[in-house]
């Protein structure tokens, strides 16, 4: 499923395809996907239970911040970070899958700091839209 999210953004941008629903869309669909996969590795004890936490509480606060702006009519803008963040949290599942958990563990640390690292600037930009209310 990441791999075909990746493709289907890849071919959006190549052919300049661009809808308001899919920009709402797809940032749902990864944290869903993500947050259904990392539950499944927490429960089979793949993955720390703070670590997972810490996934969840990421995703459901860029849900927080994007719901308000959305009411305003405002898209959150995808940066970088939160892009690759998905994606390396796609591959260490992929790696946890075929049982190379050292590998996985070190590219979710490195997934980790992606996420707070996104969070940080997606709550910046929630308080540069929203006035500085937070």
């Amino acid at each position: 499923m990441i791999a075909s999210d990746l493709l289907d953004g890849l071919i959006a941008r190549g052919f300049k395809q661009y809808s308001r629903l899919g920009a709402i869309l797809d940032p749902i669909s990864d944290k869903l996907i993500i947050g259904a996969l990392a539950m499944y590795f927490t429960i089979k004890g793949f993955i720390p239970v703070w670590l997972f936490t810490i996934l969840i509480i990421r995703e459901a606060g860029i849900l927080g911040f994007s719901l308000p702006m959305l009411k305003k009519g405002v898209i959150p803008k995808t940066v970088i970070w939160g892009r690759l963040t998905p994606f390396f949290w796609g591959i260490s599942f992929v790696l946890l899958t075929v049982e190379l958990r050292k590998a996985a563990m070190l590219l979710m640390f490195a997934a980790l700091t992606l996420s707070i690292f996104s969070a940080g600037i997606y709550y910046t930009e929630y308080k540069k839209v929203m006035g500085g209310k937070s």
